[in-house]
């Protein structure tokens, strides 16, 4: 089995919870980090990020493959969720952590939004 596939099945919610430190029977903040998940999903939806015909909402059951099939969108979103809902939902204390966070997060953002660009105009051209 492929690593993009692995990445594919795998729930959001839980890749993303795991990430900022809760358990995936952690009822009380979940429902929490599910909101900055999906306020962080429509900063993708808005760079061009992910399935174009519909804007992703992310519900307790759904998997990378849900918001898209490309291998290289999903790798990128994931790190990308994980490093602003982790800045939203417990930044760190330390400055020089929060900016090295922030610095990833708006590197990632940047080569998604290329990646996106990238993949519109190679499909127009096709």
């Amino acid at each position: 089995m492929s690593v993009e596939t692995v990445i594919g099945k795998q729930n959001i919610l839980n890749t993303v919870c795991e990430s900022v430190g809760i358990a995936k029977t952690d009822e009380y903040y979940r429902p929490i980090v599910l909101r900055h998940i999906n306020s962080v999903f429509m900063i993708l939806y808005q760079l061009g990020v992910g399935k174009r015909d519909a804007k992703f909402q992310c519900r307790e059951e759904s998997v990378w493959d849900d918001f898209s099939t490309d291998a290289e969108i999903v790798a990128g979103a994931a790190e990308y969720l994980r490093l602003r809902v982790r800045l939203l939902f417990d930044p760190p204390d330390n400055s020089n952590v929060l900016n090295a966070l922030k610095d990833n997060a708006n590197e990632m953002e940047w080569r998604l939004n290329c990646y996106a660009d990238y993949t519109e105009s190679f499909q127009e051209e096709s």
